[in-house]
């Protein structure tokens, strides 16, 4: 494995928006993928030409992960969260992946987590959103990125369920400009959005029974909105990816379908849009990492098989 990138220095101080600034955009231009079969994180600050690992490699030891299959920075990288799924605990770093504290361990109590997956920053409101996968809910970390010891609360799903409002083996999470929270809810076979930050507010935006017609899920996993509300969804278990345009049942439009070849996915876990206005994909099945221009255009493969800088083993989660 190649030197470890230390580029990224900025501060350990909480992102602040004040009155008259706008908000930091959700699409970076850095992009990050839970390399999850090499234990690790990579980053490509040049729109995937180039990648570079992030913290130690593999371990229990601060900074080090096992099969991490979630990760989200902020808007200036100075702040990345990972999900460290096989240690089940996250880890933070505030100085752009020099040091880390781990903020949440194992466990079942609240601020513990089993096999967490999926991570969803609300840089705004300084709020982490976690599948923890393992415990059948969703947490919320509030001041995630400016306390030393984010406050957790059990957000949604207490206990496991296919009633809406409760979920079964949650993985994805996603937060839009608005701060509405989607989740990937993989083993009930849908997607759920909450409209007003309450128990209350839970609905099914797509996939209210298993399928593979057009707006219907299979294991969905990986979930990312953009700026102009587009809804991305790893489509794991139909190896493809569902794209939703209008919020609406009829909006859903499929973008990635199953194979090998350049521009096919095989079990994708993870999907975002970079700033370049490029969709990348954690192309799971696969072991690669593929981009391909939200407009239109072919795909490219931008980090195939293998343990070096810019390979990838099963690959999930990207950001």
């Amino acid at each position: 494995m190649g030197a470890f990138d230390t580029s990224f220095n900025g501060s350990s101080e909480a992102f602040v928006i004040k009155i008259g600034e706008s908000k930091p955009p959700l699409e970076h231009s850095t992009v990050y993928v839970a390399d999850t079969g090499n234990h690790r994180i990579q980053r490509s600050i040049d729109d995937g030409v180039t990648w570079t690992p992030v913290g130690f490699g593999p371990g229990t030891g601060l900074g080090q992960f096992r099969a991490p299959t979630g990760v989200e920075p902020n808007s200036t990288n100075t702040i990345i969260f990972v999900a460290d799924t096989g240690n089940n605990r996250l880890q933070r770093s505030t100085n752009g992946g020099l040091t880390w504290q781990v903020i949440a361990g194992p466990g079942t109590a609240i601020g513990q987590v089993s096999g967490p997956s999926g991570l969803a920053f609300d840089e705004v409101n300084d709020k982490l959103y976690v599948a923890d996968t393992g415990n059948n809910r969703i947490q919320i970390a509030t001041s995630a990125g400016s306390s030393a010891s984010p406050t957790f609360a059990i957000f949604a799903g207490a206990t496991a369920g296919t009633s809406v409002g409760h979920f079964h083996f949650p993985t994805g999470v996603a937060v839009d400009a608005a701060g509405l929270v989607y989740v990937s809810d993989t083993g009930n076979h849908r997607i759920q959005k909450n409209s007003n930050g309450t128990s209350s507010g839970w609905g099914i935006f797509a996939g209210a029974t298993a399928g593979t017609a057009v707006g219907k899920m299979n294991s969905p996993t990986g979930i990312y909105v953009d700026s102009t509300n587009r809804v991305y969804v790893a489509d794991t278990g139909n190896s493809r990816i569902q794209i939703n345009t209008g919020g609406t049942a009829t909006g859903w439009s499929v973008f990635m379908t199953a194979g090998s070849a350049a521009g096919f996915v095989r079990y994708p876990g993870g999907v975002v849009l970079a700033a370049s206005q490029n969709v990348f994909v954690g192309d799971t099945g696969n072991s690669r990492v593929q981009k391909k221009p939200v407009g239109g255009g072919p795909a490219i493969v931008v980090g195939g098989p293998g343990t070096g800088p810019g390979q990838f083993r099963f690959p999930t989660g990207v950001r």
